[in-house]
Parts: C-alpha cells; structure tokens; sequence
C-alpha cells in the first residue's frame, strides 16, 4: 500500500514539473535604462537567465533594487533583466524612475502585460530563472520579508547557488510578497 501512494505521489510529482517547464519564446523590447533594442536568447547565459518583475511605486519592489544590484554582482554565470509591466504607471515617470534607480541590468518594458501573463507574474517583485533551454527553474519571491535587510530566507540566491552547484533546487517556488501587477 506504502509502494503503491509513493508511486502515486511520484507521478503527480513528475506531471507538475512537466507542467510547469514552460519553453518561453525569446524575449525583447526597449530598455528604459539606455532607450535602447535588447533581446534576450535563453541560450546566451552560461547557467541561465534571472527575471524579475518590478515597479516603480511599489515599496517592496523599490526594497529590492540594491539587493538585487549585489545578486547581479555576486551572479556573474547569469543574465539578469527587469520587468516593467504595470499599465497604472506613467510610462515617463517610469523610465526617469529606472534610469535614477542604479540598476546595473537592463528593464524592459512590457507592453500590455504580455510578459506578466506569459510568466504568470502577479506581483511584484516576482521573480524566475530561466534555464538556457528556456525552462522556468525557479519563480517566486526574492526573499521572505518585503525588505531584503529584514529576510531570514533568500529565495532567489539559494537557488542561484543550487543551480551553480548543479543540485537540485530545494525550494523551486516561494511566496511572492509585494504590490500587484496592475492590469487593463
């Protein structure tokens, strides 16, 4: 009966990692730092591609920014890009806020939440990594608490640092704190 439910809870283990292994189209835009083209090829990373989604008026996404500058810094294996999806945001506004931001990785404008409903992100800041073949590995929050300083679990970099052990990632998905993502 024991042998029988662990099969049972390995298959249903199984059907959601297929699930979940989405192959993401490739990504590109304007990157409101440099008012520049960029486009992101899963495949151009060495261990894989860090995606975050952010905000400009949201205090949990703003907590992130120097946060999120060092795990780019510590990070150097991963491409990491921002998301900038809210439609209630002044698009203006948004990029003088990026721009001021000191954010040392390129944001890209999402233009009618398209990105948000291909991920599937509803707050921010939401995060994922992306392996090279295009498959979420990780999605969730960047830390446990609203504020990195205030965090006893830093979801992100535990699995930066799993996947760059080649282990398997112990906590592939987290709560994800923060403002909403605002939609049409």
């Amino acid at each position: 009966m024991i042998l029988k439910i662990m099969n049972f809870l390995f298959v249903l283990f199984i059907s959601g990692l297929q699930l979940w292994a989405k192959n993401l189209p490739e990504m590109k835009g304007i990157d409101l730092i440099n008012n520049q083209k960029v486009e992101f090829s899963w495949n151009g990373s060495n261990l894989g591609t860090v995606v975050v989604f952010l905000s400009t008026n949201c205090p949990c996404s703003n907590n992130h920014i120097s946060y999120l500058n060092n795990l780019k810094k510590n990070w150097p294996k991963f491409t990491f890009v921002g998301i900038h999806s809210n439609l209630d945001e002044n698009l203006d506004e948004s990029i003088n806020y990026f721009k001021k931001s000191g954010l040392n990785f390129p944001i890209l404008q999402d233009e009618k939440t398209h990105l948000a409903d291909l991920f599937g992100a509803h707050r921010t800041p939401h995060s994922f990594i992306v392996s090279p073949k295009g498959e979420i590995l990780y999605q969730g929050g960047v830390t446990s608490s609203s504020d990195p300083k205030k965090a006893d679990i830093f979801y992100l970099n535990n699995a930066l640092d799993e996947i760059s052990k080649n282990r398997p990632i112990l906590v592939d998905r987290s709560r994800v704190l923060g403002c909403e993502i605002e939609r049409e």
